[in-house]
């Protein structure tokens, strides 16, 4: 939906991700078979359907924390419907690294692309990610058609806000 983003036009709109099932197939041949206990998730948007997401974590629990992973793609608006317990489950599941893609710290730069998520989403998910051994990287960009200095000015201190938060 972003404006920004090539992925819409090389996938046709559409994302498409192995079933949970699947998934745990293959995590379970390179935790087994390979001894791999570090998995990152190269996706633009790993969880898909919230459901999806919680079915993932559940079975990556199961590791009891032996298997860690992090992944590329995962956005604020998703990790702020999670539930108290779900934020639990997310760290039991061996979650050490988050990459959110933030972008913009001021809201018309947001809104102009067309990113639908707010400011308040992204610092209530940040206040939560502190509560975790969490490593959390936000992509910000700056330089954007129309922006202002401003504007960019506003990006860099809500990076700034974001870290002074959650050190992680």
């Amino acid at each position: 939906r972003c404006k920004f983003c090539s992925d819409p036009v090389i996938n046709e709109g559409k994302w498409r991700g192995y079933s949970p099932e699947k998934m745990m197939e293959k995590v379970a041949y390179l935790y087994d078979e390979l001894g791999v206990r570090i998995i990152y998730f190269q996706d633009d948007y790993f969880p898909g359907s919230k459901k999806r997401f919680v079915t993932i974590l559940e079975c990556l629990a199961k590791y009891k924390r032996t298997l860690m992973w992090g992944t590329l793609g995962i956005r604020a608006d998703t990790l702020s419907k999670l539930s108290d317990e779900e934020w639990d489950l997310l760290y039991e599941s061996g979650c050490h690294t988050l990459e959110i893609g933030i972008e913009s710290g001021n809201p018309r730069v947001l809104a102009s692309l067309n990113k639908a998520e707010t400011l308040e989403e992204m610092t209530s998910v940040n206040v939560k990610l502190a509560e975790y051994d969490i490593k959390v990287k936000y992509t910000l960009i700056v330089g954007f058609p129309n922006e202002t200095i401003d504007e960019i000015k506003d990006t860099l201190a809500y990076a700034a806000e974001l870290e002074r938060v959650n050190p992680n």
